[in-house]
């Protein structure tokens, strides 16, 4: 739950690094209204390799954004930037942590049909 709420804020300081920019106001959809919400199913399984990829995603995004920071020449949007992929790496350990408490810490590959929960 937490990660969701700060992709939400990651999106707000977008926009703010846009506004920086020159860029147009932007508001984020309300969840009725996103159409990346509105697509999701309203079921699915999450097993070890749905984690995994989703926990090297998010440290991954740290290193990306890292670099987009050191190449910034605007310091506001490059600490921004920086603020976003501090939360990436939150949100792997997050991911890890909850992969440790189920018993999936192997991994991409780690008996996924086995280790399966579903989400509602």
């Amino acid at each position: 739950m937490r990660n969701g709420q700060e992709e939400r804020g990651h999106s707000s300081r977008l926009a703010k690094a846009l506004r920086l920019f020159g860029g147009p106001e932007m508001v984020m959809p309300e969840v009725p209204q996103n159409p990346f919400t509105r697509a999701l199913p309203d079921a699915m399984s999450v097993n070890a390799d749905f984690l995994a990829a989703l926990e090297r995603a998010e440290r991954e995004g740290e290193l990306q954004y890292g670099a987009w920071a050191d190449g910034e020449p605007n310091q506001q949007v490059a600490r921004l930037y920086r603020q976003i992929g501090a939360e990436e790496t939150r949100h792997g350990e997050r991911i890890a942590q909850v992969m440790s408490l189920l018993g999936w810490s192997g991994g991409l590959g780690q008996a996924a049909d086995r280790n399966s929960l579903p989400i509602v």
